[in-house]
């Protein structure tokens, strides 16, 4: 008996505390994309139901170098997103429609050089938002 009580604990384990890590910190649900070249990642919402969206710098040793187009458009739940200093460009509407977003943090040193003029378009509760020095607004 004390055999199999010593394996579900184990498994209640992993369960709860390993496998829903996808990434040191981040938020549990992002669906990650490798970049055409093969260099980095791109993320989406996937899954993520957190209010507070945290974006890994790295996903399988590589880093997460792009948000994608749309990939949080119109989520309503979402109240802040750090970004990591990684990310070198984020996609077309990628945060669209996100009303109840009210912050968004780069990290420091941030590498971030392109955004569109749709990428924050109708967040009417953004009341916090630093964009990097050099971006480009396309």
């Amino acid at each position: 008996m004390k055999r199999i009580t010593k394996l579900a604990m184990v498994v209640f384990l992993l369960l709860t505390f390993v496998l829903p890590l996808t990434a040191c910190g981040s938020t549990r649900g992002l669906e990650f994309e490798l970049v055409a070249n093969g260099t980095g990642y791109s993320v989406s919402a996937g899954t993520a139901t957190s209010r507070n969206i945290v974006i890994p710098s790295h996903y399988n040793d590589l880093p997460v170098v792009h948000i994608a187009e749309n990939a949080f458009s119109y989520n309503r739940r979402i109240t802040s997103v750090k970004i990591p200093n990684s990310v070198t460009s984020v996609g077309d509407s990628a945060f669209r429609g996100c009303t109840s977003l009210t912050s968004i943090i780069f990290e420091a040193d941030s590498q971030l050089w392109c955004v569109t003029s749709r990428t924050f378009a109708g967040c009417t509760s953004l009341t916090s938002i630093l964009i990097p020095s050099g971006v480009t607004l396309n």
